[in-house]
């Protein structure tokens, strides 16, 4: 539905229109993206990626699969991600049991995220009750349930919500 396709199903005084979106400002708001953060292949931020990228540095982890997979159709080499097994689950308020089971992507996110809102600038305590909103972008998840398959049945206290991409 346009902006102009409002429809006021109210007595008169527009108070119930459908279609009016909350997130468009007005015309005295202004809207900005000011922050910016990724995880890329053998850099810690989008600085190094940027300064690999014109040094040309090769960001492939060599022998991914060491000797271990010994099929020709599955690639040795692939562009890794560093320390995805460090998260810092305190900092988010995030149980340890809860964290252990989290899919590595969703850490990441909250991890970009914070470091999104820092590179702009902005303590995130001086977000609270503003209209701020954070969009994060995922792509193709390469982790698998099996992982973590033995210890997903064991403990199911603190799984599936941390599995699910709608964190």
């Amino acid at each position: 539905m346009s902006r102009e396709q409002v429809v006021n199903f109210s007595d008169g005084d527009g108070s119930y229109q459908i279609g009016n979106l909350l997130s468009t400002p007005s015309p005295s708001e202004q809207v900005v993206i000011s922050g910016i953060a990724g995880s890329f292949p053998m850099s810690e931020n989008v600085e190094v990626f940027k300064k690999n990228l014109f040094d040309k540095v090769d960001m492939i982890t060599k022998s991914r699969w060491a000797d271990t997979v010994d099929d020709p159709d599955v690639p040795k080499d692939s562009g890794l991600v560093q320390h995805i097994e460090k998260f810092d689950s305190g900092y988010f308020g995030i149980h340890h049991q809860y964290a252990h089971f989290m899919d590595p992507s969703m850490r990441i996110v909250l991890e970009r995220t914070m470091e999104c809102i820092f590179d702009a600038g902005i303590h995130p305590t001086d977000l609270k009750n503003s209209r701020t909103g954070v969009f994060a972008g995922i792509c193709k998840l390469e982790t698998k349930c099996g992982i973590w398959e033995e210890e997903f049945f064991e403990n199911k206290s603190h799984v599936l919500t941390g599995y699910v991409k709608t964190i």
